[in-house]
């Protein structure tokens, strides 16, 4: 069988921005390639055709409590 791979790119936080907008010091594009044939059994690889960035999003990226039920977003992740 061939082995198919697929290139993967996503938004990385690299710095917490506490206010003002993104900009290129806070978020990096990056790309991977990912082997289609070394996905463990019962997984799947799936493309987005459409994402939704919402504005809790945001103050999940301010690097400090802001009140919000969920924790901050991980660094380099």
């Amino acid at each position: 069988m061939d082995r198919e791979e697929v290139r993967s790119r996503g938004w990385v936080l690299k710095a917490y921005a506490p206010r003002g907008n993104l900009t290129s010091e806070h978020l990096e594009l990056r790309e991977t390639i990912l082997d289609v044939g070394s996905l463990p059994e019962n997984h799947v690889a799936v493309k987005a055709l459409w994402i939704s960035v919402e504005p809790y999003l945001r103050a999940k990226m301010y690097g400090r409590d802001v009140g919000l039920c969920a924790t901050q977003c991980p660094l380099n992740q």
